[in-house]
């Protein structure tokens, strides 16, 4: 059995390190941590969970964790972001075709895959999902969800996910999330629709082969995906 609770900063080294273990076999971490200056997913968590857990849960977001009742251990955590609950001041126009050209130049494969990755999702925020853009006033969104490998298959996605459903429901607001390969496991099944894609062939930027027996990194395909809230009887 699993609680959830709201994240503290004390757990943020827990859930940075668990949330690198998920990712050990997401391809397109892998192709990314290749380098001279390598990604390293456990220092970006450890670099942006203070800054979600400090949100005011109001009006910018919130996040939780999962624990194990039996030994007190986080098995997840998922933090969710507010869009438009506060006035923001109107976003500059921004030239993403512009931006999306200098990415493709970047002459460092990997660093190219980055930019490019960038640039798609800042587009696709900036034009489709986010406010005003989306036509709506307000959304939700997902920063990042992770659950330990160990903890896998057992539902703690499923009750990470269910908390910014929730909370989606009662706002009468849509939540929509960038979504990985382990996301696109998890979310269709709750009623999450797809409703756009990035495709990436990874050996165009990969520095060196997939580990053995695969020969090829294959097509990594980012899935944008929107949940819509319940009518409110």
């Amino acid at each position: 059995m699993y609680t959830i609770r709201p994240a503290q900063l004390s757990d943020v080294p827990a859930m940075a390190a668990l949330s690198a273990d998920g990712f050990l076999t997401d391809r397109n971490t892998m192709v990314k941590a290749m380098g001279p200056d390598p990604y390293d997913h456990k220092e970006t968590m450890e670099m942006l969970l203070p800054g979600w857990i400090a949100l005011d849960p109001a009006t910018r977001g919130w996040t939780v964790v999962a624990v194990e009742d039996a030994t007190q251990e986080v098995a997840g955590w998922v933090s969710w972001g507010r869009a438009g609950y506060v006035p923001a001041p109107s976003a500059e126009p921004f030239d993403h075709d512009e931006n999306e050209r200098k990415a493709q130049a970047e002459p460092d494969p990997l660093e190219r895959l980055n930019k490019l990755s960038s640039a798609n999702f800042k587009r696709w925020m900036n034009t489709k999902l986010m406010p005003p853009a989306s036509g709506k006033e307000r959304c939700l969104y997902v920063f990042s969800i992770s659950v330990a490998p160990k903890h896998q298959g057992r539902g703690v996605g499923q009750l990470l996910a269910q908390t910014g459903m929730a909370e989606a429901d009662k706002d009468g607001v849509d939540i929509w999330v960038h979504g990985s390969e382990a996301a696109q496991r998890l979310f269709p099944k709750l009623g999450w629709k797809v409703i756009g894609e990035y495709d990436l062939d990874l050996d165009e930027y990969a520095i060196a082969p997939p580990p053995p027996p695969d020969t090829k990194w294959g097509h990594y395909v980012f899935k944008y995906m929107l949940y819509t809230p319940k009518p409110k009887e």
